[in-house]
């Protein structure tokens, strides 16, 4: 039981470490990926929203074709926040 207790502490605790790291690009990090976390951040912070345009962008251009029309509106949505 006290093997099962320490397990979960450890998994539970590296979720938290995950989800409180900042959001940096890194080299194995997909771009679409990166254009939806961009996104919620800009959209709801108004942070991030020039990264978001670049990466949404990029994506737009190097995903499947459903994903890259959602990447090409969300770049558009993102290029208008940053302006404010």
């Amino acid at each position: 039981m006290a093997a099962l207790r320490f397990s979960l502490l450890v998994a539970v605790l590296l979720g938290l470490v995950l989800l409180t790291a900042p959001n940096q690009a890194s080299a194995d990090t997909p771009t679409f990926a990166l254009c939806v976390s961009d996104r919620i951040s800009c959209s709801r912070r108004g942070l991030r929203c020039a990264e978001c345009s670049d990466h949404c962008t990029k994506a737009s251009k190097t995903s499947q074709p459903g994903r890259a029309a959602w990447a090409k509106t969300w770049a558009w949505i993102c290029t208008h926040y940053g302006r404010k």
